[in-house]
């Protein structure tokens, strides 16, 4: 049976070998995302899925077969230790990476990132987004709505960049990552656009 030290070194492990693509599909495998979908955000944001099968490689070897599975040592469930170290180890990293690539982002993306923080899903316990709410506010604040194809190239933009955790095979629901609900300063990071009340 796997231990809490083992799960410990697998992370630092991927730190070292500075594979964020890992630590991430090992995360979402501990929320108990599915794999098409952990596949498809990998490839977005990373341009390979491949770090899945290395995860899950990794795991078999470990003997773990579940997210429910428990340690050896401390009958802590697997999921609820990955989640804890990443947490700890890893999140500072990712979210100091976010702040750098959110200063890149598109005009339109920045509408989108201004409608997620006056929706106040960015600072929501609730990480879920229905996306056709997002919709919704961003034509309200700016009078005009996305094509189809950009509003997927638009939220595929913020998976990239690590503000969006992952979207649903539909594209109606996403969650937001848990740590950019720290991130209270956003505003201050990336330049975001004016709203013009309209007379």
């Amino acid at each position: 049976m796997v231990k809490e030290c083992d799960l410990v070194n697998l992370v630092e492990k991927y730190l070292n070998e500075k594979r964020l693509d890992c630590i991430d599909a090992l995360y979402l495998w501990s929320r108990v995302v599915s794999p098409d979908r952990i596949a498809r955000t990998l490839r977005i944001r990373y341009g390979s899925g491949g770090a899945y099968t290395i995860v899950i490689s990794d795991l078999n070897a470990m003997k773990i077969t579940s997210q429910s599975d428990k340690t050896e040592d401390t009958k802590e469930e697997v999921y609820k230790i990955i989640r804890d170290i990443v947490r700890r180890k890893c999140f500072p990293i990712l979210e100091a990476r976010l702040r750098e690539d959110i200063k890149n982002i598109s005009a339109n993306a920045r509408r989108v990132l201004l409608t997620l923080i006056r929706g106040g899903w960015l600072t929501s316990k609730d990480l879920h987004i229905n996306i056709k709410h997002l919709w919704t506010g961003y034509r309200v604040l700016f009078e005009v709505e996305p094509s189809e194809l950009e509003k997927e190239n638009l939220i595929n933009e913020l998976i990239k960049i690590g503000l969006i955790e992952y979207v649903d095979d539909g594209y109606e629901y996403a969650d937001v990552r848990e740590f950019v609900q720290r991130m209270t300063d956003i505003d201050k990071i990336v330049k975001l656009p004016k709203i013009e009340i309209s007379e």
